[in-house]
């Protein structure tokens, strides 16, 4: 018997805050896993262990860093018969279908560049991109084999922004309140 429903969902949310350490210019890493809507058992802010060139380097930097995580916690969940070897897709895009016809997939992760996405899908190639492939060549063998699931998340909802900004107080509750009692943050703000 495995749980089947998006209660038993494995979804990553990982963010990163390029060039946020002043001295350094190091950005900060971001990252938040959840069982279903409510179960946090892991999170994070670390510095980037090298400097990224760009945004978009230092979330591609911030998905390669916990993607090894996230399928550990996977295979885990799995073991323990939480979650099937594969889990329900729920809401697949065009892109995600051709690569997965059994229906199946793996952990969520959610991203707010959709940069890093394309670059991770292999949408676009760019030669400027070539010394960011060269080290998310991993990632996107584990994005490809189905072991990570790729989703936008617009920045209003990304939990991960809560370890990787200095924002008001009224924000940083915005996004801690779901957290840790779970749920999403309020879209209206």
């Amino acid at each position: 018997f495995y749980a089947r429903s998006q209660e038993f969902e494995l979804n990553a949310y990982v963010d990163a805050e390029f060039a946020a350490r002043l001295r350094s210019r190091k950005s900060v890493t971001g990252f938040t896993i959840r069982l279903g809507k409510q179960a946090v058992f892991d999170w994070c802010s670390s510095s980037q262990p090298i400097i990224a060139k760009s945004s978009t380097e230092a979330e591609l930097l911030a998905l390669s860093d916990k993607s090894d995580l996230i399928s550990v916690f996977r295979q885990f969940l799995g073991e323990i018969r939480l979650l099937p070897p594969r889990p329900t897709l729920v809401n697949m895009t065009e892109w995600e279908m051709q690569r997965h016809k059994d229906g199946d997939a793996a952990a969520n992760i959610y991203q707010d560049n959709t940069s890093a996405i394309t670059i991770i899908q292999d949408v676009v190639y760019n030669g400027r991109t070539k010394h960011i492939d060269v080290r998310l060549k991993r990632l996107r063998e584990m994005v490809r084999d189905g072991v990570l699931l790729l989703r936008h998340l617009g920045t209003k909802l990304m939990l991960a922004d809560a370890f990787t900004k200095g924002l008001l107080p009224v924000d940083h509750l915005r996004l801690m309140l779901p957290i840790l009692n779970g749920g999403m943050p309020n879209q209206e703000e």
